[in-house]
């Protein structure tokens, strides 16, 4: 090829990888979604905040009652290898359900973003690569259940059917 042929396939080679960038891979949330029952918005905002420390997400500066939405801290798992260790962050809202039949319903979205450390150093966390991966929608499935679980209504019946007590 001769240089003038350069000249004019430099820059139509330069703006193709450029554009390279374009196709990068996308993250797309994903949710995990439930509904629940509870008297009081309060109690389930407090539900919700001990849910989260109970799956071990620290809850701090990204609880805000008001906007209903609790977004916790990062819950850090190292490992000696690189692109092993990984952290998690959790995000939690509830909006009352409008046409609930009873009142005290609200519905709940837990989402779990996960970013994976590929430093070459992985333990140390001055020189951490975090980069952004899938969500963790089984993680998030886990802390929907810590808060079903401290809702439950409490009527369980233990035994075989029919038998009474203290006859």
């Amino acid at each position: 090829m001769n240089r003038r042929t350069w000249l004019y396939v430099a820059p139509l080679l330069l703006l193709g990888l450029s554009s390279c960038a374009l196709f990068q891979r996308q993250i797309h949330p994903r949710w995990t979604e439930g509904t629940v029952k509870c008297n009081s918005e309060s109690v389930l905002y407090d539900v919700i905040h001990l849910s989260l420390e109970n799956a071990s997400y620290p809850v701090g500066m990204g609880a805000d009652s008001g906007a209903r939405q609790i977004v916790s801290g990062w819950f850090r798992s190292g490992a000696p290898f690189k692109g092993k260790g990984y952290r998690q962050r959790a995000t939690v809202e509830y909006t009352p359900v409008a046409n609930a039949e009873t009142r005290g319903e609200f519905s709940i979205r837990v989402r779990v973003q996960r970013e994976i450390n590929e430093s070459f150093r992985p333990l140390d966390p001055r020189y951490a690569d975090w980069k952004e991966a899938e969500d963790n929608p089984q993680e998030g499935e886990r802390v929907l259940q810590y808060i079903r679980s401290f809702l439950a209504d409490g009527n369980f019946k233990v035994g075989p059917k029919g038998a009474k007590r203290f006859q």
